[in-house]
């Protein structure tokens, strides 16, 4: 990693960025890098367990693959810090706070998983209207319907 800088811009993009659609090349864009260099930095992060990308849900297995996904920080004060929020009730009452308390829920949704050993496939689900269903936990991938917890 030669350029601190760009790296440094990368995450407070990323900051900005959580519980959003994760845009390739607006992060690219906005940090002058390529994407596949946004891309490796992303992999970066989620293998080192500081980010998770929400993918969207859909019974089509390559849709979910291919749509664009929601970038979440699994520490939401590091989103704090790279947001620059004077403290965390200014946080959580400004534009970021939906976003932070989504981000609180999955990281808690995510904890269950890894404490039963499992990886615990979570998803969102984005209705044609706008609507979102901001964490769908899928019971049964495999059979006829898919059974689905939501929590909105």
């Amino acid at each position: 990693m030669r350029d601190f800088r760009s790296f440094e811009v990368f995450l407070a993009l990323c900051g900005t960025r959580h519980g959003q659609a994760f845009q390739l090349t607006l992060i690219a864009r906005g940090c002058g890098i390529t994407v596949p260099m946004v891309k490796a930095w992303t992999s970066i992060m989620e293998a080192s367990y500081l980010c998770v990308l929400l993918h969207p849900f859909y019974k089509n297995f390559g849709k979910r693959v291919v749509k664009t996904p929601k970038l979440y920080s699994i520490d939401p004060s590091v989103v704090c810090t790279l947001t620059r929020q004077r403290n965390g009730a200014a946080a959580l009452a400004g534009p970021m706070g939906v976003a932070l308390f989504e981000g609180l829920i999955l990281r808690e949704a995510l904890k269950v998983f890894v404490t039963k050993g499992e990886k615990g496939n979570l998803y969102f689900w984005r209705f044609r209207d706008g609507v979102e269903a901001d964490l769908i936990v899928p019971t049964d991938l495999y059979g006829d319907e898919v059974d689905c917890h939501t929590y909105a």
